[in-house]
C-alpha cells in the first residue's frame, strides 16, 4: 500500500512539474509570437511608409514634367543659373522639350554662356549640361536623387507627420 501511495504521489509531482513546464514553455512560446508580431507589424508599417515615399518623390517628377512650357522653363531656367559652367557650354535635352523651348529660355541660356545642343538625348525631364569634358545631369531624376534623403526628411515630417532628426 505505502508503495503504491508513494508512486501515485510521485506521479503527482511528476504531472505537476509537466504542467509548470507547459504554462511556462506556452507563456514563453506567446511572448516570442507577441514579439515577432509586434516586428512584423512594425516592418510592414515602415515598408508602407517607404511605398509612400517613393510614390510621392515619382509624383514630384511627373509634377515637374508636366509644368506648363513656361513654369517648365522658368525652373530649367533657375536651375541653370546655379548650374552656370565655368567655361561655355551645351545643354542637351529630351526631343519634345527640345522643340518647345521659348525665346526668353534661349536668351537665358545664352547669357549663362551656353548653347543648346542639336544632339537629343532620352532623359525624363530637365537637361544634360555638358562643359568641356564635363557632363552634369540635371535631369529631374538625378535632382531628385541627389536630394533624396533631404526630401524624404520633408516627406516624412509633412506627409506621415513625424518627427526627423
Amino acid at each position: 500500500m505505502q508503495l503504491l501511495r508513494r508512486a501515485e504521489e510521485r506521479a503527482s509531482e511528476i504531472e505537476q512539474a509537466a504542467k509548470s513546464q507547459a504554462r511556462r514553455q506556452y507563456a514563453d512560446d506567446m511572448e516570442r509570437a507577441k514579439s515577432a508580431g509586434q516586428i512584423r507589424a512594425k516592418y510592414l508599417i515602415l515598408e508602407e511608409k517607404q511605398r509612400l515615399i517613393t510614390e510621392t518623390l515619382s509624383l514630384v517628377q511627373e509634377h515637374l514634367a508636366s509644368l506648363d512650357d513656361a513654369a517648365y522653363f522658368a525652373y530649367l531656367q533657375r536651375l541653370l543659373a546655379c548650374r552656370k559652367p565655368p567655361v561655355p557650354g551645351e545643354l542637351l535635352f529630351f526631343a519634345a522639350d527640345r522643340a518647345r523651348i521659348p525665346q526668353r529660355f534661349r536668351q537665358a541660356v545664352k547669357k549663362a554662356g551656353c548653347t543648346i545642343a542639336e544632339k537629343m538625348v532620352p532623359i525624363d525631364g530637365g537637361f544634360l549640361l555638358r562643359f568641356g569634358e564635363v557632363q552634369e545631369n540635371c535631369t529631374f531624376g538625378a535632382l531628385l536623387t541627389v536630394r533624396q534623403d533631404r526630401l524624404q526628411d520633408v516627406i516624412r515630417r509633412v506627409l506621415l507627420q513625424e518627427e526627423v532628426a
